[in-house]
Order: structure tokens, then sequence, then C-alpha cells
């Protein structure tokens, strides 16, 4: 039973960092964050002792863990008049960090897909070149035919996208 959970911690991308959070994580945060960003004192609005560590669900909290990592990076945390983190504790936080971060941002992608970059379309880029130009000629007479998506729309960015022979039509 106890391997079978274990499997199961295991595989859930929550767990999917190899520092652990309470054991590893929070006392170096207790140790240099808490006194300024803990349940005394909040500055800056920022209390590190009830973000919440799901940052794949959590897209408030993986936005404050985002910028507490900028600030650790760019030594602005702790404070210059503060003790620093030791060269292996700033490792462990920021390892820690990157790769909690780094696990949402893949999840969020899977999930909400990812945004794709698109051409215009043939009607789309007709109407955009004789808007701009002013003259009512076919521009698109020698492009190829755009693509239909899965979902039968011509402008479904899935769909747009640019090849080298397209680049050369576009060039002419």
């Amino acid at each position: 039973m106890f391997a079978v959970l274990t499997l199961l911690v295991s595989a859930n991308p929550l767990f999917a960092s190899k520092h652990n959070y309470i054991a590893e994580i929070q006392p170096i945060f207790q140790k240099y964050c808490y006194d300024c960003h803990g349940p005394d004192k909040q500055k800056g609005k920022l209390r590190l002792d009830t973000i919440s560590t799901d940052l794949i669900s959590d897209h408030k909290a993986a936005i404050q863990w985002h910028d507490v990592r900028s600030a650790i990076n760019l030594g602005e945390m702790p404070p210059e008049e503060e003790p620093a983190l030791s060269d292996d504790e700033r490792r462990t936080v920021l390892s820690w960090l990157n790769s909690e971060i780094k696990s949402a941002a893949d999840s969020r992608k899977s999930k909400d897909g990812r945004v794709v970059l698109r051409r215009l379309n043939r009607t789309e880029y007709q109407n955009t070149l004789r808007d701009l130009l002013g003259l009512d000629i076919s521009f698109v007479a020698d492009l190829p035919p755009d693509g239909v998506s899965v979902d039968g729309m011509l402008n479904n960015g899935s769909a747009l996208q640019m090849t080298g022979i397209q680049f050369e039509y576009y060039l002419k």
C-alpha cells in the first residue's frame, strides 16, 4: 500500500519538484523572509507563509512566486541590511521556484493550449492590402489556397502557419 501511495504522489505534478517545500524551502523562508513577509508583518502586501504552493491550479500564487523568484534573482531580497541567503540556500530556493514555475507553465500550456503565430488568411490579406493601399485589385491571385482547420474554419491559427512557399508568394 505504501509503495502505491508513493508512486501516486511522485507521479502527481504537485510533487514533481526535487525539493520538498515543507522540509527544505519553508525553513529558509522562515529564517530570512518571515520577519518582513510573515504573519506579523507583510511588507509589500506579501505574506509568504500563506501563499499556496500549488502553482498549477492557483494562478495568483504562480504570479506571486514568480515575483519572489525575480526579487531573489535580482538581489533585491533579502535587502542589504538583512542577513543574506548562503549560496546553497539561494540555489535550493531558486531551484524549487524554477521547477514549480516551469511545471505550472507546462501544465497551463497543455491545458489552455499554446498561442499560435498565424498569418492572415487570403480574405484577410486581400482586405488589408486593399484598405492600406486603396487599390481594388486582386492581391491573392497567386497565393496558395488556405488550409482548413479540423473544425472547418479558414481563420484558425493552427491552419494558418507560414511555409517557405507562402513566404515566396508574399515576396512576389
